[in-house]
């Protein structure tokens, strides 16, 4: 199995806040996955989420980012239906990790 450098991916609804570092990287690109970008206040650096799956959008963001960190904005309600409300994951080739 061809394990990657992880890429540290943070969850987070409009309004809340970026943290500058997650997982002992920093978090320096967001991501809009369902949002426009006046739905988030940010100064980070904004693109648009890969399309399809919110988890195949995480593992493609993870792939462009491996060793560093990246935010992925989302409504709160798909965010709570797919159990990551407020998370952080460290995911690799073999998928997202809880950190």
């Amino acid at each position: 199995m061809d394990l990657q450098c992880p890429a540290i991916v943070v969850c987070l609804c409009p309004g809340e806040a970026v943290p500058r570092q997650a997982g002992g990287s920093r978090v320096d690109v967001g991501y809009l996955y369902r949002l426009r970008e006046d739905d988030v206040a940010t100064d980070l650096p904004l693109r648009p989420a890969p399309p399809g799956n919110f988890w195949q959008a995480v593992a493609e963001i993870a792939d462009a980012h491996r060793g560093e960190g990246a935010a992925v904005f989302a409504p709160a309600e798909l965010l709570a239906q797919v159990g990551a409300t407020g998370a952080t994951f460290s995911v690799d080739s073999s998928g997202p990790v809880r950190v």
